[in-house]
């Protein structure tokens, strides 16, 4: 009996698929770099079910023809490439002609597409395609794909939650929109806008999408934005690379940009940074990953020394900043007040009191807060109220990890993964009792969670998740700067109970004239 044959053509189709297509934001992040080649301004982004349900990404760019149309869902067509030689010229951010292809094999896919002069219409699903029909569009391309991996079962049964996805598929589109800001993104999920940026000038967008940096980076082939080394994190979810332009990852790159800070970060924790290399399209080979992740330099060293040498350039050139706010994915809240000793009137302007009150300094975990005399605010407290209502919340905001955190159990990893649902805790097994951290509710460091997950497994199911947030943000050792500080106080006046921790301990001790003076008596 035979035993070699040549697989058909659809299971060929879904075995790339799933090598370049790993989740909905993985989709769309090729759709996108295809809009972005076809010279788009605007790119609108929808989803539904965190893109399970729905990808639709509409643009303004070159459009095609009938007959480019009728070939862009083959696999290994494109426009990019003639000969092996321009692999080592790429200047484009796809090429391969893999990324519509593999949607095709997996999804319900329709195209809408006007180059301009005429407008046409493909439907395809499982790679079996319809008749080109003519559609009056405007220039530009609308490709909408429906049921993700609806004919691979075993690669939806491994997706993340409608939330988590939704979560990845914004930092994806957030962190494209970096490299562009001559293009305005737009992120629709559920019908919700998420996320909504005009075009703009670099740092502006690095702003607008990041936050405030304390120093700039401005090198010859290197440009970026530097946190403070006190705001540094304990992974490098701060960490945000573009080689020419690509969204990659190094830690290589990360590695130099950390030698840079020298002594003024702590060992343990990693810095925060947005950071434009540019080299020459043949010093870099950016088909190392299936899904371009990943690329490789011609020389290392040099690249190594030019970014380590950038960052040492930016410390010494950087003049002294208002201290700003943490880091995050999110537009930071405006810096908050602080009092010193010689306040200069022209800096006091520039930071407006807060509408309930404003902090006044730090004493180790608590704040003191002027507000209708003086309130003392209980920080670990505070964070354990943030974190247990952001769990608690219908549509909690989910943190997929860049790396996985594998973790040994005593008990059954299966049974673990699901009762970690009711914390939000993304995860999978990858043995009978071994289990994958994936993602994390905003508000849960990854350095929490083994102790998180000690005391969740072993705690009662009456007011379980209550105390274990509650447990382990107070046993945290975690030391707060003042920024983190006045951050968790700004955030808990949006909680529905901003008066007690999840398990009724109070977070505020008012401290009158009157009191003081009875104290001291």
């Amino acid at each position: 009996m035979q035993k070699i044959v040549v697989l058909p053509d659809l299971v060929v189709d879904q075995i790339a698929a799933g090598e370049v297509l790993e989740n909905p934001a993985s989709a769309v992040k090729e759709l996108i770099e295809n809009s972005i080649d076809a010279g788009a301004t605007e790119i609108r982004v929808e989803i539904e079910g965190g893109g399970l349900q729905r990808i639709q990404i509409e643009d303004n760019g070159s459009g095609m023809n009938r007959e480019d149309l009728a070939l862009c869902l083959k696999r290994h067509a494109t426009s990019k490439i003639r000969s092996a030689e321009d692999l080592g010229r790429l200047v484009t951010m796809g090429f391969r002609g893999e990324a519509l292809a593999a949607l095709a094999a997996v999804s319900k896919i329709e195209l809408k597409t006007s180059n301009g002069k005429e407008g046409s219409y493909l439907a395809a699903q499982g790679s079996q395609s319809e008749q080109i029909t003519p559609r009056p569009r405007n220039r530009g391309t609308t490709i909408e794909a429906r049921d993700l991996f609806f004919n691979t079962p075993a690669r939806l049964k491994f997706q993340k939650s409608a939330a988590a996805c939704a979560a990845a598929v914004l930092k994806t589109v957030q962190t494209i929109s970096l490299a562009h800001p001559e293009i305005a993104f737009r992120l629709l999920s559920n019908g919700k806008l998420t996320f909504d940026v005009k075009l703009s000038e670099w740092k502006k967008r690095a702003e607008e999408v990041l936050g405030p940096f304390a120093h700039e980076i401005a090198a010859p082939s290197v440009r970026g934005l530097l946190g403070r080394p006190e705001e540094g994190k304990a992974n490098r979810s701060g960490q945000v690379l573009f080689v020419n332009q690509r969204p990659v990852f190094s830690p290589w790159i990360a590695k130099a940009v950390k030698t840079g800070f020298g002594t003024r970060m702590r060992e343990e924790l990693f810095p925060v940074f947005l950071l434009f290399l540019e080299v020459a399209p043949d010093a870099v080979d950016v088909n190392v990953h299936p899904q371009k992740k990943e690329v490789r330099f011609r020389d290392e060293g040099k690249i190594y020394a030019l970014v380590q040498n950038a960052v040492i350039g930016a410390f010494q050139q950087s003049a002294p900043a208002l201290p700003p706010v943490p880091w995050d994915f999110t537009p930071m809240p405006t810096t908050p007040f602080i009092l010193r000793e010689q306040p200069t009137p022209s800096i006091e302007e520039r930071l407006p009191m807060e509408p309930c009150g404003r902090p006044l300094v730090q004493l180790g975990d608590f704040l003191l807060v002027e507000e209708e005399g003086w309130q003392l605010i209980d920080l670990k407290g505070a964070s354990a109220r943030l974190l247990f209502e952001e769990i608690e919340a219908p549509q909690a905001a989910v943190q997929p990890l860049i790396w996985p955190l594998e973790i040994d159990l005593q008990e059954s990893s299966e049974e673990v993964s699901e009762l970690l649902k009711a914390a939000k805790i993304e995860s999978h097994p990858l043995g009978p009792k071994r289990l994958a951290i994936d993602a994390l509710p905003s508000g849960l460091e990854p350095a929490q969670v083994s102790a998180f997950l000690q005391e969740f497994q072993g705690g009662k199911r009456d007011r379980r998740l209550a105390a274990v947030v509650t447990r382990t943000c107070r046993a945290s050792t975690r030391a707060y700067s003042f920024e983190e500080a006045c951050l968790i106080w700004r955030k808990l006046q949006n909680c529905e109970d901003k008066q007690y921790d999840p398990l009724g301990r109070t977070l505020a001790v008012s401290l009158t004239k009157e009191a003081l003076k009875e104290m001291f008596r």
